[in-house]
This record gives C-alpha cells, sequence and structure tokens, in this order.
C-alpha cells in the first residue's frame, strides 16, 4: 500500500525555467527601447539563416541612391550582425543603452538612435558617391550596416565627457585617455575585422554631436512629453512598460558614469572610466553618483537594480518638491486655486505627471504661459 501510495504522488515538479526567469529579470531592468533594439537585432540574425536580409536592408549606396531604396539608411543597424558581433553587443550595451535612456528619456533615446542612423547612413553614401567619382566604381557597393556604428558614435560621446579618464579595453592592460579611446576600439576592431568606413564616421559624427552641431535637430523636453500625453504619438507605448517618460528621466547628460567633480578628487586616486565591463573597461571601480541631479518625481516606473541609477540623486521626494516649490518663488496663493483661463495649461502638466501644488505655482509665476512653466517645474 506504502508504495502505491508512492507511486500514487506525483513527483514535485520544478515549474520555474531559468531561461525565462532570466528573460523576465532582464527585461525588467532593461527600459524600453534598449529591450527592444537588442530583440530585433536577435530576430533579424535568426531569420538571417533563411533570408539575405544583409543584402536586401543593408545601406548599400548603388540600390539607395539609383533605386531610391531610402528604407536602407534606416533598417541597416538591424542587419549585418554576426553571432560573434551580437554576443558582444549583449554583454555591455544593455547597461549603456539602458543608462542612457533613463536618463534622457525613451522619446529622445529614440531620436538619437534615428539620428545618428540617419546621419552615418547619409553621410556614408556621400563619400562613396566621391569616391566613385574619383574612380574607384566598387565603393558604389560598399555596404554599412549593422548595430556598432550606432554603439560607437554613444562610445565618443561618453569618453568626451570625460576626456581624461583611463578606460581598458577587455583584457588589455594599458589604461588609455578616453579622448583617444574611440580611436584605439577603431583600430583595435580593424586589426580583427579590417577596415569599417561606418564605424570611422560614426565616431566623426559622435564628436560632431558632442560639439553641439546638432543641437537644432534635438527635439524639446515640451514637445517630447506632449508625445506622450492621450493625444500624443506616443500615448500607447509610453504606457508599456520599461518606458522612461520625458518628464520621469534623471537629466541629459545625467548618464555619465563618472563623477563630473574630477578636480575634487585626491591625484593618487585612479577614477573610474564608466561601466564598460567587456570593451572599455575602466581600471578601477570608483565613480561616485553624480550630484545635484534632480530626478522628476512624476509617474515613470524606476527600473530596478541597474547600474545607471547609481547616477540618481539620493534627495527624497519631499526635498525635491521643496526644492521646485522654492524655485518657484514662496507666494501665498492657495494651491488649489488657479485662474480660469489657465485650466487648460494646468491640465497638461497634470498629465505629464507633475503635482497640482507645482503645477499652479509653475503657471501663476509663468502668468499662464504653459513653455515657460514647463521650463520652471523642469529646471
Amino acid at each position: 500500500q506504502k508504495l502505491n501510495n508512492m507511486s500514487q504522488s506525483p513527483a514535485p515538479i520544478n515549474q520555474s525555467n531559468p531561461i525565462l526567469s532570466y528573460y523576465k529579470e532582464w527585461s525588467e531592468r532593461t527600459p524600453f527601447i534598449t529591450r527592444y533594439a537588442v530583440i530585433s537585432m536577435i530576430i533579424t540574425y535568426i531569420f538571417s539563416f533563411f533570408f539575405e536580409f544583409d543584402r536586401q536592408l543593408g545601406n548599400i549606396p548603388y540600390f539607395t541612391i539609383f533605386y531610391y531604396e531610402v528604407y536602407r539608411i534606416v533598417l541597416s543597424p538591424l542587419v549585418g550582425n554576426s553571432f560573434l558581433s551580437i554576443l558582444m553587443i549583449l554583454l555591455f550595451f544593455p547597461t549603456m543603452g539602458g543608462r542612457i535612456e533613463s536618463s534622457i528619456g525613451s522619446g529622445s533615446y529614440l531620436h538619437l538612435i534615428f539620428l545618428f542612423t540617419v546621419i552615418i547612413n547619409i553621410s556614408f553614401d556621400i563619400i562613396c558617391l566621391v569616391v566613385y567619382i574619383l574612380g574607384v566604381p566598387e565603393a558604389f557597393f560598399w555596404n554599412c550596416s549593422g548595430f556598432w556604428s550606432i554603439i560607437f558614435a554613444f562610445i565618443t560621446l561618453e569618453c568626451l565627457q570625460m576626456p581624461e579618464v583611463p578606460r581598458q579595453i577587455m583584457f588589455i592592460p594599458v589604461n588609455i585617455p578616453s579622448k583617444y579611446f574611440p580611436a584605439v576600439l577603431y583600430i583595435f576592431f580593424v586589426i580583427f575585422s579590417g577596415p569599417d568606413l561606418g564605424l570611422a564616421i560614426a565616431i566623426v559624427i559622435g564628436y560632431i554631436h558632442f560639439n553641439g552641431y546638432f543641437d537644432k535637430l534635438r527635439p524639446s523636453s515640451y514637445y517630447l512629453a506632449s508625445l506622450e500625453t492621450p493625444q500624443g504619438m506616443f500615448y500607447s507605448i509610453s504606457r508599456s512598460y520599461g518606458w522612461v517618460l520625458a518628464g520621469a528621466s534623471l537629466g541629459h547628460d545625467s548618464w555619465i558614469p563618472v563623477n563630473t567633480n574630477v578636480d575634487s578628487q585626491p591625484e593618487n586616486e585612479t577614477r573610474s572610466g564608466g561601466n564598460w565591463r567587456s570593451l572599455g573597461q575602466s581600471s578601477t571601480s570608483t565613480s561616485t553618483p553624480l550630484k545635484d541631479q534632480s530626478p522628476f518625481t512624476g509617474p515613470g516606473r524606476l527600473l530596478s537594480s541597474s547600474s545607471y541609477q547609481s547616477t540618481a540623486s539620493s534627495m527624497t521626494k519631499e526635498a525635491m518638491a521643496a526644492k521646485r516649490l522654492a524655485a518657484l518663488g514662496s507666494s501665498n496663493v492657495k494651491q488649489t486655486q488657479v485662474d480660469p483661463n489657465q485650466s487648460h495649461a494646468l491640465d497638461k502638466l497634470l498629465e505629464m505627471g507633475f503635482l497640482h501644488s507645482d503645477a499652479v505655482r509653475a503657471l501663476e509665476k509663468s502668468n499662464g504661459d504653459l513653455n515657460v512653466a514647463m521650463q520652471l517645474l523642469t529646471s
């Protein structure tokens, strides 16, 4: 009878799938755009065994220019990624991309990726056209594809934020100043895979962007916030898990993974060069959180246990609210009262996630000007 009971009792089954558990944990700590960029690269790589995506979607100037296949300019980063390339990207890009996206917001991050993609590929086509005119006909069939061009532009931006901070490439025990790191990394790639015009252009575009030449192409925070309102284009996806709202981002420059106050550190202390565990490994991990960065206390969801959260200030919500109220003035107007003519602007600010008391004070301070009120609330 005991044997029968043992045979009838089901054996304990471990229902937790380790792969699904890891993916769930990874998706919870990775913001929306970064997460789907990685997933898109993996999907296109799998389907590349059945379709010639690199030839059909890669930015080949002959087809892009003469056949007007302009979609190649936008889709080329998703193709041309080998297995080793995707493996290297998975080692560090989710952390770097997640840190940037959490800092500047998903909408601004998506725009930055799109901007780099378009400018790099158009520059590539123009250079190939010039080389073709100079007597190199095969230049029209050069291919610019792969996500590394976007990553190199981001690497250049991050390195230029702290140009003297030493970095290391993987296992090589040589400290490289950050201002030279993109060029050294490019040479490292050239040694193993040959010259790549797209990566060289990406480094140049990163330098140009850092010097502010593309600032006119950067959308305002108010415009990005308006896209996330119920009438905006991004409203549906902005309610998805991991989307960082424009008002809930940590600030455009807070994604720098080092302390900006370099001079305050002792000379004998080695400073951190950022979170580059696979490509740009810093010599030590002594980075400290950035100061005076006040993340907006809006409805955005904080993503759990990720390194880019270390750049956020430790200021409490009450302290941040007091700081905003002090910036808006210490008037004695009741927080619940608002001019009827300003009710529409107040509704807009509330939809963006600002506190009612802050919105009322900002509208009073700005005489009802919604744009000025937005600047006061986000400053």
